[in-house]
């Protein structure tokens, strides 16, 4: 079973993308998204607007957009398994604020330091930056490297 996530794609007003350096848990240490699990009692949209506030203390309840899907699939542990909701927000123009778990940033598109981040990066983004559709399954070993990926549309 897939659980439900969202994360975020953020774009400043000088189309600068912002990532995250993540302090704690699973993904601590590298840049990532503001992104989280779908809890109970809220939709996906609603927990993209909530990880996003508790992430990076940025309201984007009124400039959110889903676009596209990633299928994370974990060989090492099944729990972590999760279908991820993708949104976008444009232009935003209030500033992030570190947090207990993350210490946002904010780089050229074409700067994106992809040694910083998921083996798996560098494969969906500069689909999402090209403005195509995207769904993806993607695999990781047990190592939490890449072993393959599979472009569904």
């Amino acid at each position: 079973m897939f659980r439900k996530t969202a994360l975020l794609v953020i774009l400043n007003d000088k189309n600068q993308i912002m990532l995250c350096m993540k302090k704690r848990g699973f993904w601590k240490w590298k840049l990532n998204w503001p992104w989280g699990k779908q809890e109970w009692n809220e939709d996906i949209v609603q927990t993209a607007i909530r990880e996003t506030l508790e992430e990076t203390c940025l309201d984007v309840s009124n400039n959110l957009k889903e676009v596209w899907i990633l299928h994370f699939h974990f060989k090492n542990n099944l729990d972590w398994n999760n279908t991820a909701h993708i949104f976008l927000s444009k232009n935003v123009i209030d500033k992030p604020k570190e947090t207990d778990e993350m210490k946002p940033y904010f780089f050229e598109i074409d700067k994106i330091p992809y040694e910083k981040m998921w083996s798996a990066d560098r494969i969906w983004i500069p689909r999402i930056l090209a403005w195509e559709e995207v769904e993806y399954n993607i695999y990781f070993d047990e190592n939490w490297w890449l072993e393959k990926y599979k472009l569904i549309k």
